[in-house]
């Protein structure tokens, strides 16, 4: 038989299971209210269900947790003080690893789906060229192939998401590829060479860098948001989601 005390609403949330041999579907929620009935421990599972308390495990690429994520946080830190968030930066491949292999509840990245997290495109981010303020490529407003080509080149690990066949010769004739995106950055100001990256990218370090868009191509790196399917979602995690969703970023 499942306790209840009876001032605990139907609509405390959880996630939903269903007890061996029985066809009574119940959340967690009710379940440990179930087995810890002490009022001291019902008043902490209540807290539980109202994402008042809880643990969130958020996993990112590294622009989106410089840019896209303070704002985010700042509110839901107001709104959910006593929820503890682990955040974590990586790039994309790590964050796809982390998520199947449960080291996270949510994550945000440029990855394929994943078994067992729903997927959402969430922002899209307009690639364009990198290079010190300075540079020639500053004079105009835009960019062109031709233009990039004039000038040495750093590849990195999102130049193979542009497809266009005029950049594959500018990507071939590379003698540098650089990972990390904090050190090709770095290179870049130090005037080794121009890049290509994602406008996010940039931003972080936008003082002394430039971003020049280009024209003729309409390359653009897609972020999407992983999630556990709903049923699965503990309070905390599905506070966190409807925040990120509420946030509504639109990219560049």
């Amino acid at each position: 038989k499942l306790w209840l005390p009876r001032h605990i609403k139907p609509s405390v949330s959880g996630i939903r299971c269903q007890r061996p041999g029985s066809n009574i579907e119940i959340t967690l929620i009710a379940e440990l209210i179930n087995r810890f009935p002490v009022p001291e421990h019902v008043a902490a599972i209540e807290g539980l269900a109202r994402a008042e308390q809880g643990h969130v495990r958020l996993i990112a690429t590294p622009s989106v947790v410089q840019v896209v994520l303070p704002p985010i946080l700042r509110r839901f830190m107001a709104q959910h003080p006593d929820v503890c968030i682990d955040l974590r930066d990586a790039d994309s491949l790590t964050v796809e690893d982390d998520l199947r292999n449960e080291r996270a509840d949510i994550g945000l990245a440029t990855i394929g789906p994943v078994a067992g997290y729903q997927r959402r495109k969430f922002l899209s981010d307009a690639f364009g060229v990198v290079c010190p303020v300075q540079h020639p490529l500053t004079t105009h407003a835009t960019c062109s192939w031709t233009e990039l080509s004039a000038h040495p080149f750093i590849a990195n690990g999102l130049c193979g998401q542009i497809e266009d066949t005029e950049f594959q010769p500018i990507l071939n004739a590379a003698t540098l590829t650089v990972h990390n995106t904090g050190s090709l950055l770095n290179l870049v100001q130090a005037g080794v060479g121009v890049t290509i990256l994602p406008r996010l990218a940039v931003l972080p370090q936008s003082a002394d860098l430039a971003f020049v868009p280009i024209t003729t191509t309409p390359a653009s790196r897609d972020v999407y948001l992983f999630t556990p399917q709903p049923n699965l979602q503990t309070p905390a995690t599905k506070a966190m989601v409807t925040a990120i969703l509420d946030a509504e970023f639109q990219g560049f």
